[in-house]
């Protein structure tokens, strides 16, 4: 074999090694491809169906917050359904006061001239209207004795002097105090306050005439706010036509405040706690109920003011709320309600 012929069958070989070679290196990697192909597809399938597993049972939570009623069971909780409106929020706060200690309306009765005071008609605390005698003064000039009456109604406060004393013309014989109207302090907490206005009503009561009410108004408003309790002195004026008040007396106010402008609202009794949330029920699909959150606002008598969670005109329950959250944690009515979700 000549020498060229050798080269020709040296080069052959090598050619056929380097393609055998190439060969295995593809195949390897064709295997490590097909399995870490198969490996991801694993992982994305179990990926994904954990994912699908977590978003049901997030569904689950929720439904489990819904409940199915039958006809039988609405009728027999009195279930009823309202809508969400817009409302001033109407609030009644009690207030701890007492009368004013000090007479604010008080006349002193004098008699004009010097005398003598030669007698007297009333005593101390008699109650006396406009005209009514209260003492006879015999001048020391010598003219007839006169009478001193009372300047309209009013209490004998005080008697100044005796029977038969000297007086000059600006004496005080007796001291008399209109007693048909007194002040009063109260006292309003900071949270209050933006709703107490000057010229508000309020109701007075008592513990000495519990079924007597005095009618009042606003007529001061302290512009401080006392360090340790936190309050604000109001001061009103009462009517205390009957003389039942008195002097210092304690007394509790009603005050009826309103909001300045309207609010969403729902009723007091639609909403109720569960765990850590605020909720009202709503209306779902035919016998169904879903729990709904909100956030709460102001809290009135009768409305509170919803924040969030809900909007005007959405349905709600207003009736059977309390029921409805017994048989979503207990199932009290389970005998005649359909079937959870």
């Amino acid at each position: 074999m000549t020498i060229a012929a050798r080269r020709i069958v040296t080069l052959a070989s090598v050619v056929l090694v380097l393609f055998f070679w190439a060969g295995c290196a593809q195949g390897h990697d064709d295997d490590h491809a097909e399995h870490e192909g198969h490996n991801h597809a694993e992982e994305a399938d179990e990926h994904e169906g954990h994912g699908h597993d977590q978003e049901a049972g997030e569904h689950e939570d929720h439904d489990g917050e819904v409940i199915d009623l039958s006809a039988e069971a609405v009728e027999i909780i009195g279930l009823e359904i309202g809508s969400v409106e817009m409302r001033k929020i109407q609030k009644e706060i009690s207030l701890n006061g007492e009368v004013a200690r000090d007479f604010e309306q008080v006349f002193h009765v004098t008699a004009g001239k010097s005398g003598v005071v030669s007698n007297f008609f009333v005593r101390l605390g008699d109650e006396v209207e406009n005209g009514t005698a209260l003492a006879e003064v015999k001048p020391d000039d010598g003219s007839a004795s006169f009478t001193l009456t009372a300047p309209g109604g009013c209490e004998v406060v005080a008697v100044n002097v005796s029977r038969g004393e000297r007086v000059d013309a600006i004496t005080s014989i007796l001291t008399v105090a209109y007693l048909h109207e007194l002040k009063a302090n109260f006292d309003v907490y900071e949270k209050d306050l933006s709703m107490v206005k000057r010229g508000q009503r309020l109701l007075i009561t008592t513990d000495a005439y519990p079924g007597k009410q005095h009618r009042g108004t606003v007529i001061y408003i302290s512009p401080r706010v006392e360090e340790h309790s936190r309050t604000v002195k109001i001061r009103a004026r009462v009517d205390n036509h009957e003389h039942t008040l008195k002097l210092g007396m304690f007394v509790t106010g009603r005050l009826s405040i309103s909001s300045q402008e309207k609010s969403l609202v729902v009723l007091n009794d639609a909403v109720l706690q569960l765990d850590e949330r605020r909720i009202v029920f709503v209306p779902l699909a035919s016998g169904e109920y879903g729990v709904r959150e909100v956030v709460l606002g102001q809290r009135g008598n009768d409305y509170s003011q919803i924040t969030s969670g809900l909007k005007v005109g959405d349905s709600y329950v207003t009736r059977g709320a309390f029921e409805l959250k017994a048989e979503l944690v207990t199932g009290s009515l389970s005998g005649h309600a359909g079937h959870g979700h």
